[in-house]
């Protein structure tokens, strides 16, 4: 028996295989998952990115109700993929440190104001590899696990004892007292700054501080953030957009992987695609040349893995699945699904961008879901993204 071959299917096999490969680097719900910490897992960590490098360390662990410390400092080489340890951190006496702020100014890293070593703040410099000890905050403040906010030179803190705003001048090494805050303010809340103004998610609520007139704003029900997370998300700005990742409701065993985009210009939220890591509280995240990075966390179990950010492999250029057919669509009880690319499981997310089912069947049963639009994704055995469709159900 000769076996007959024919070229066009040869050809046709290539490119399915090709676009596959292409599928499966782009379409990962914007998510790529790089080298791990070098280190153990660890929540409440600081991560920050100076110059071509990022930086990340500290932290906590207290799964087994044993509270345990570290002191380790890493630097991070995109290029590369590669950990590697630095000087440690010399903060609480070189015990180790968490809840710790961490932001460059000048080519410097600057960390401190934990929880156990309040007011001190240190200064690292990648270029010496050493750490050198700043001017304390005032006494009685504590900044724990609240974020910074930086423009220029100046770092804003909130204190969660007074209710109070301070700034730091990185230039003169100086602290100053600005005043009472508007509202109770919370640990774990999210914030950036954009056009030299602040901008604060405390719960649902945004806020914008204007450093020129020491005021502040509320920017009203209509930017509230819509998300499940009320605090211990992880949050960067990058391409004049914030975003905020993860974290926990008003009980801390009820996470998300939920992520948002915010525009400073429109105020007003966008849901993306999920985080393609597990869902977690107390992660932290940094900017390295413009790129965001995700690292560490715990949901009762602590993390060291790490991801980078591209938000173009979560909006809606994302290329569908390679013969990806849903039907019917629109549907009203059951939806079959018939893809000729390889995936592991099938999620339904809704409009705020949840994950509101999920399966390992190509039948899925959807007569328990409001009528709506949803979007039908195709998850990769190494949780990527290989395909994408809307889904209409009746």
């Amino acid at each position: 028996m000769k076996l007959k071959i024919s070229y066009l299917g040869i050809v046709k096999n290539l490119l399915l295989i090709i676009c596959g490969i292409l599928l499966s680097v782009d379409a990962s719900a914007g998510w790529i998952q790089r080298a791990s910490l070098g280190s153990i897992g660890r929540h409440r960590l600081s991560c920050v990115g100076v110059g071509n490098f990022g930086y990340a360390g500290i932290g906590h662990v207290n799964g087994t109700g044993v509270e345990t410390y570290y002191s380790d400092w890493w630097q991070f080489n995109p290029g590369t993929n590669v950990w590697t340890q630095k000087a440690d951190f010399p903060g609480n006496f070189g015990n180790g440190e968490l809840g710790c702020h961490a932001w460059e100014f000048n080519n410097y890293a600057y960390v401190g104001l934990g929880e156990l070593q309040k007011r001190a703040l240190y200064r690292y410099d990648p270029e010496t590899n050493s750490w050198q000890q700043m001017t304390n905050a005032p006494a009685g403040i504590n900044f724990q696990d609240t974020q910074d906010m930086v423009i220029g030179d100046k770092a804003y803190f909130t204190d969660l004892v007074g209710d109070d705003l301070y700034v730091y001048n990185c230039t003169s090494d100086t602290w100053t007292f600005l005043g009472p805050l508007p509202m109770n303010w919370s640990f774990t809340y999210s914030a950036f700054t954009y056009n030299n103004l602040c901008y604060v998610k405390v719960n649902n609520a945004m806020w914008m501080y204007n450093p020129v007139t020491n005021s502040w704003s509320s920017l009203g029900v209509a930017s509230a953030f819509p998300g499940f997370a009320r605090k211990a998300s992880a949050e960067f700005f990058v391409n004049d957009k914030f975003y905020v990742i993860g974290g926990h409701s008003f009980s801390t065993s009820d996470i998300t992987d939920e992520v948002w985009e915010f525009d400073p210009t429109t105020l007003t939220w966008d849901s993306l695609p999920p985080f393609s890591g597990t869902s977690r509280r107390y992660t932290k995240a940094m900017v390295i040349n413009g790129k965001g990075y995700v690292c560490g966390g715990t949901n009762g179990t602590n993390f060291n893995d790490f991801w980078e950010f591209d938000k173009y492999l979560s909006t809606d250029e994302l290329p569908e699945a390679i013969d990806l057919n849903i039907y019917p669509n629109p549907a009203t009880d059951l939806v079959h699904i018939s893809c000729s690319s390889s995936y592991d499981k099938v999620r339904i997310i809704n409009q705020l961008g949840k994950v509101i089912n999920e399966a390992h069947s190509e039948i899925i049963n959807i007569s328990d879901l409001p009528g709506g639009s949803y979007q039908i994704q195709m998850i990769g055995t190494d949780k990527e993204i290989v395909g994408t469709k809307p889904l209409i159900i009746q």
